[in-house]
């Protein structure tokens, strides 16, 4: 009987990740569910990109902005163990999946908390060495909504305002009040947003701005150095 709706659920399109709960991301096996986004292939550029920023690996504060199952948190922890790594996301069960992920998988290095986004943190203190995000970049009207395994993804881990960039300027104006002198902001967005996310990154005196393709060859990732 089991077997039977999941093949029913699967032949209307609902994604395997979401049917048997898990999906791999930087070799860690991930409990997913439908309330956080399934964590994607590209995404790990982030992950790379963010270590061959690094040049001492020790004793590193980072913050993940927007956590989802905990992806780039727990690859982070795993390639960094002498480092802290937080994350953070607005939706409570989404911070209680990523924590039971970390459970499951023995990193000790992480912690989740519930916040929207920079809520949880005193603006005077520069904490971090680095700040990184997929936050939600697509715009409401987007046909590609209605089309794959999006469909059954949370819409809030989706959409934001201002076709798409509503969140992504508040991360990369707020990110300075707690990014340490020439700490490190890297975002993922839409291959079409690459130009006015850099601008953004320009405008707000961020350093060393560059975008980076996925493997498909498009825009997906933009970063910049803070200045102070």
């Amino acid at each position: 009987m089991r077997l039977k709706k999941l093949l029913l659920l699967r032949n209307i399109g609902l994604p395997v990740a979401y049917l048997i709960n898990e999906k791999e991301f930087w070799s860690l096996p991930l409990f997913v569910s439908m309330k956080t986004m399934i964590p994607r292939p590209e995404t790990e550029h982030l992950v790379e990109l963010s270590l061959k920023l690094i040049n001492d690996r020790r004793n590193l504060k980072i913050l993940d902005l927007g956590v989802g199952a905990g992806s780039i948190s727990l690859a982070l922890a795993k390639e960094l163990p002498d480092s802290s790594i937080i994350g953070v996301d607005i939706d409570e069960s989404v911070v209680s999946i990523a924590t039971q992920n970390s459970i499951n998988l023995s990193i000790s290095n992480v912690k989740f908390f519930k916040s929207n986004w920079f809520s949880v943190f005193h603006r005077k203190n520069k904490f971090f060495d680095m700040i990184v995000s997929n936050p939600p970049y697509v715009h409401e009207d987007d046909p590609c909504l209605k089309v794959g395994d999006v469909r059954y993804e949370p819409r809030k881990a989706l959409i934001s305002k201002r076709n798409g960039l509503f969140d992504i300027e508040l991360i990369v104006k707020q990110s300075k009040f707690f990014l340490k002198e020439s700490g490190w902001l890297i975002i993922e967005h839409g291959c079409s947003q690459s130009e006015q996310v850099r601008k953004l990154f320009v405008y707000h005196s961020y350093a060393t701005v560059k975008t980076i393709q996925d493997y498909s060859g498009k825009d997906r990732i933009t970063f910049g150095r803070s200045k102070s």
